[in-house]
């Protein structure tokens, strides 16, 4: 780690460039003096005419490529590909799913005699009046396995993977039955909107989840329990996936599974990560000049080696060349390396499903719950948001295009909603940056008085302590049962 710094800092000493105030210009070179020769007498010698400038017809021509070398070949299957619409991996499965429920009620509908039956090729058929009807009566009769209902927000969900499908069946005859101005579809809208307004009556729904972030305690129990660290290649690359999560704010598993080593460069103090594609930032018509994430973060020597440039310079040195030429960054650590070696992993990258569980598999080993990938991101903007940071420098590290969606990650944190309860139960006047202080100065007991009795009864004797300003002090009083 030592060594590391010195060679950073060496490194940072050198390349920085001088101000311009400073910078030494080189000296002209003089012009040469020639002595004018005297001319001779008689008739003078006629000037040579300087040569035309080129034009196109004088330059040279370059070499000809084959057609075949110059331009690619597009195969009908190609072409038809590239021809469908664009539709992102969760929208289509969200669609797929909906589809699959919408099924499963037609089936089990249809399967009793007792009730009227629904027709099977009702999405398909696509008739107004019947539409009308029956999505108004799956919507009420929907359910989970469980039984249980569904939150609005999901019933909205379903209805719109739905119509998704069938627009896919025939786009010019689909009707829109979310239109307000729609006509058609009155029943069916007014069934949405009670069925949702019952829902939220009954408390089903009022839950948002969301990603809840690490506080710093947790993420020193993951340091402290050797989950994450530099000892051996799996727990270094845990630290890089943390960090690379926390740090540059990735989405869930599918960023980090498309991560490469090309999207990370090297300057002078730090490391530069560009974005590729993201959710926000797909590409296409629409984001021509839309310009790509990037984030650039600096080394900082005094976190040790949980400076994130020292964890991604150390896990780049361990790669093999192999996985450096594919473009490779999260790869298998070997099995039974020895730590000396300069190589840690192999050439196979990490599979899907491990990079989806991998902050769920660090907690279950740190005995922390209720965290996925989606907490790192969160991490990064909520302690950026209560770091004081302004919100344009979060947007930029976040990626949001909006800060209606930034703020969605701005987490408040337990000490903040403590002081806005100190703030309320106070007898005299105070404010939010008061108790705020108050807090950062006493962080281990918030409620406790400043004088509580605690007794510990060991073997038949009580010894009575005093707790205060969150420390144990022997009073000296016991007494004997």
């Amino acid at each position: 780690m030592d060594e590391w710094i010195d060679s950073h800092s060496s490194t940072h000493k050198t390349s920085s460039s001088p101000s311009f105030a400073t910078r030494k210009l080189a000296a002209p070179t003089p012009p040469t003096l020639e002595t004018k020769k005297p001319k001779a007498s008689g008739a003078s010698k006629p000037r040579k005419r300087a040569a035309p400038p080129a034009t196109v017809e004088h330059l040279p021509k370059r070499p000809k490529l084959e057609s075949m070398q110059r331009f690619s070949t597009a195969s009908e299957a190609e072409l038809t590909k590239l021809s469908t619409p664009f539709v992102p991996k969760k929208t289509e499965d969200a669609t797929a799913w909906s589809l699959r429920n919408f099924h499963c009620w037609l089936k089990n509908r249809n399967s009793q005699d007792q009730l009227e039956k629904c027709p099977e090729n009702l999405l398909e058929e696509m008739d107004t009046k019947k539409l009308n009807y029956w999505l108004a009566v799956f919507l009420v009769e929907t359910r989970k396995v469980t039984g249980e209902s569904y939150p609005p927000t999901t019933l909205h969900s379903i209805m719109s993977g739905l119509l998704r499908y069938m627009r896919t069946v025939d786009p010019q005859r689909c009707p829109n039955f979310f239109a307000r101005n729609n006509a058609d579809f009155v029943t069916l809208q007014n069934t949405m909107d009670s069925v949702f307004r019952t829902l939220r009556k009954e408390g089903i729904g009022s839950e948002k989840k969301t990603a809840k972030p690490f506080s710093k305690e947790e993420e020193q129990q993951l340091w402290s329990s050797g989950v994450l660290g530099v000892q051996d290649p799996v727990s270094l690359q845990r630290a890089v996936f943390f960090s690379n999560g926390k740090s540059f704010c990735l989405r869930g598993g599918n960023e980090h599974r498309e991560l490469k080593l090309s999207q990370l460069k090297r300057e002078v103090g730090g490391y530069r990560y560009t974005e590729n594609a993201s959710k926000n930032r797909a590409g296409g018509l629409g984001q021509l000049k839309l310009q790509n994430k990037t984030v650039f973060i600096a080394a900082v020597h005094e976190a040790g080696e949980r400076c994130h440039c020292y964890l991604l310079d150390l896990y780049i040195s361990k790669l093999p060349r192999k996985a450096i030429e594919t473009d490779l960054f999260y790869v298998r650590p070997l099995e039974n390396v020895q730590l000396e070696s300069q190589t840690w992993y192999t050439c196979v990258p990490v599979g899907r499903n491990k990079l989806y569980k991998m902050v769920n598999d660090m907690c279950t080993l740190a005995g922390i719950l209720g965290r996925t990938n989606h907490s790192l991101r969160a991490t990064g903007a909520t302690e950026l948001y209560n770091a004081g940071v302004p919100e344009k420098i979060i947007k930029e590290r976040t990626g949001h295009r909006s800060l209606e969606c930034l703020r969605m990650y701005e987490r408040t944190s337990e000490k903040q909603q403590n002081a806005v309860s100190r703030v309320l139960s106070a007898q005299k006047e105070t404010s939010f940056n008061v108790e705020m202080t108050k807090l950062a100065e006493n962080t281990t007991n918030i409620a406790t008085h400043s004088s509580v009795p605690v007794m510990n009864f060991h073997n038949c004797q009580v010894n009575i302590n005093q707790y205060s300003h969150g420390s144990i002090v022997d009073s000296g009083a016991s007494l004997n049962h």
